[in-house]
């Protein structure tokens, strides 16, 4: 069960399927979706800072006239810098906790603090993520496609996130148990 608490969509089922696949490579585990019979919940908590533009930054800028020549700004427009490189900030909480009650997983995945700590909680750790991407630049026609290639772009990152905090949950798990 991950939840998305970030300003990224769609990362919750990315991270969810990356996770998931890291823990199949412990044979002793036996992975459920019901909680009815496990022994214990893992939760994820997909976070990052409340603006946007601080989750996503730009590392890296180009000047237009530079990058696509004086014809690109036009006789009357003045030259200005668009971002060339960007970086993803996210960070993931993943706790295991032994029998949960429903009200205990809602309370978790909501409002988790250091004071909420029970004995019931047998491993709470805070993974920070970082991912730089490049965005793709286009000329003339090209443009009408920019913002949809640069999704994709965004994608991978997340993506690449991801496989970051899986392989990350991974070593800890080997490291604590």
């Amino acid at each position: 069960m991950f939840y998305n608490h970030s300003n990224i969509s769609n990362v919750s089922g990315v991270f969810t399927r990356e996770v998931y696949h890291a823990l199949l490579d412990f044979s002793d585990l036996k992975l459920t979706v019901s909680d009815k019979k496990a022994d214990a919940v893992l939760i994820g908590i997909i976070s990052s800072r409340e603006k946007l533009k601080d989750s996503i930054s730009t590392v890296s800028s180009k000047s237009v006239k530079n990058t696509f020549g004086e014809d690109a700004l036009g006789k009357t427009r003045e030259d200005f810098v668009v971002p060339s490189v960007n970086q993803m900030n996210l960070t993931l909480r993943i706790i295991v906790i032994r029998h949960p009650t429903a009200e205990e997983i809602n309370f978790l995945q909501k409002d988790i603090t250091q004071h909420a700590l029970s004995s019931k909680i047998i491993f709470n750790e805070v993974i920070p993520l970082s991912e730089s991407y490049t965005l793709k630049e286009l000329r003339s026609e090209g443009t009408q496609v920019l913002g949809v290639q640069n999704r994709g772009v965004e994608k991978q990152a997340v993506f690449n996130l991801a496989k970051k905090a899986a392989i990350s949950f991974k070593d800890m798990i080997l490291y604590a148990f």
